[in-house]
C-alpha cells in the first residue's frame, strides 16, 4: 500500500484528512454542519445523485455529473446558480462569465474558493446560489457515476463530529445512524467499544456510535461536563437527553484498532462548550475550559 493510501471505509482516516485540512480546529465542527447540509439538501432530490469522495488531500461532494463543494487546505470551492455574488466574505478566488461551471449542468454558474473560517458567515444569498446548483445538477443525474469512490467512513466521521444522522446515498445499502433508536440492550456496562475499525463497524452499524455514546450518557449523565447545563432544564422534556460526547483523546489520534471505553474516555458536553474546548490544537481539556468560565 502506498504511504499516503487511505482507506475510504475507515472514519480514522477521514478524520485525519478532514482535520489536516484545516489549520483551525475550532472551524471543523462549522465545515461538517455546511457538509452535512449540502449533502441533505442533494438527498432530498434524489437519494442516489450524490457521493461524498475522500482523498489524500481533499474531500469532494459530487451531485449527479459533476463537483459540488470540494475541501482543501484552508478552503473549500462552491458551486453557485447564478451570477456572481455581490457579496462574500472570505473570498480567495472564483469564475463567473455568464457560462455553465460546467456544461453537464447547463445553466448560468461559477464557482467561489472560500476560507473555511466564514462558512459560517456566508450571505443567504450565497447558500441559497449553492443549494439550488445541487438541486439542479441533482435532477439532471439521478444515480452518482463517482459511487465507485463513495467513503463512507466520512460520513461515519462527520455523525460522530456532529452527534446527529447524516444521510447515506441508497445505493449504498447502509443504515443510518439514530441515537434515540439504536439498539438500547447492547450495551454492557464494562464493554470497551472500538472505534475507527471498519470490520467492527458494520458488524453492527450502531455500534459504534450510538451505544458507546448511550453508555457514556448512563453512567456520566446527559448534563454538561464543562457548563453543567441540562438540556431539559432550560428547555423542556422534548429535548431531554440531548447532549454531544467528547472525545477525551481525539478520534484521529487512535490507533487503528483503537478502542474507546466509554466510561473513561467520553465525556458528556453541551454544543457550546464543545465547540470552545476543539477551539485550539489540540484541544482544550475540560478543567480548561471550566476555568474560562470561573468554575471548579
Amino acid at each position: 500500500m502506498k504511504a499516503n493510501a487511505i482507506d475510504r471505509t475507515d472514519p480514522q482516516d477521514s478524520a485525519r484528512v478532514f482535520e489536516r485540512l484545516h489549520s483551525r480546529s475550532g472551524s471543523l465542527l462549522d465545515t461538517g454542519s455546511f457538509v452535512c447540509e449540502s449533502i441533505r439538501v442533494a438527498h432530498q432530490c434524489q437519494a442516489s445523485c450524490w457521493s461524498i469522495n475522500l482523498f489524500p488531500a481533499k474531500i469532494r461532494l459530487n451531485v449527479g455529473q459533476v463537483e459540488a463543494c470540494t475541501i482543501r487546505r484552508n478552503m473549500v470551492r462552491l458551486l453557485l446558480a447564478g451570477s456572481r455574488p455581490s457579496e462574500c466574505p472570505g473570498v480567495i478566488s472564483g469564475k463567473f462569465d455568464g457560462n455553465p461551471a460546467y456544461a453537464a449542468v447547463p445553466i448560468e454558474s461559477g464557482f467561489l474558493d472560500v476560507s473555511l473560517e466564514v462558512l459560517s458567515e456566508l450571505p443567504d444569498a450565497v447558500v441559497d446560489a449553492h443549494q439550488e446548483y445541487i438541486r439542479r445538477a441533482a435532477h439532471l443525474k439521478h444515480r452518482s457515476p463517482f459511487r465507485r469512490a463513495y467513503s463512507k467512513g466520512f460520513l461515519l466521521y462527520l455523525e460522530m463530529l456532529l452527534n446527529e444522522s447524516v444521510p447515506r446515498p441508497s445505493y449504498a445499502g447502509e443504515p443510518e445512524f439514530d441515537e434515540r433508536t439504536a439498539l438500547p440492550n447492547e450495551v454492557v456496562p464494562t464493554k470497551v467499544f472500538r472505534e475507527g475499525a471498519a470490520k467492527q463497524i458494520f458488524v453492527n452499524a450502531y455500534e459504534r456510535s450510538a451505544a458507546a455514546r448511550r453508555e457514556c450518557i448512563r453512567r456520566h449523565g446527559s448534563r454538561c461536563s464543562v457548563c453543567d447545563m441540562s438540556f431539559r432544564e432550560r428547555y423542556g422534556p422534548t429535548v431531554d437527553g440531548f447532549i454531544h460526547v467528547h472525545h477525551l483523546k481525539p478520534i484521529s489520534a487512535l490507533h487503528d484498532q483503537g478502542q474507546v471505553d466509554p466510561i473513561h474516555d467520553l465525556r458528556p458536553v453541551c454544543p457550546n462548550c464543545h465547540s470552545v474546548i476543539h477551539s485550539t490544537s489540540p484541544p482544550l481539556t475540560i478543567p480548561q475550559v471550566r476555568q474560562m468560565l470561573n468554575l471548579k
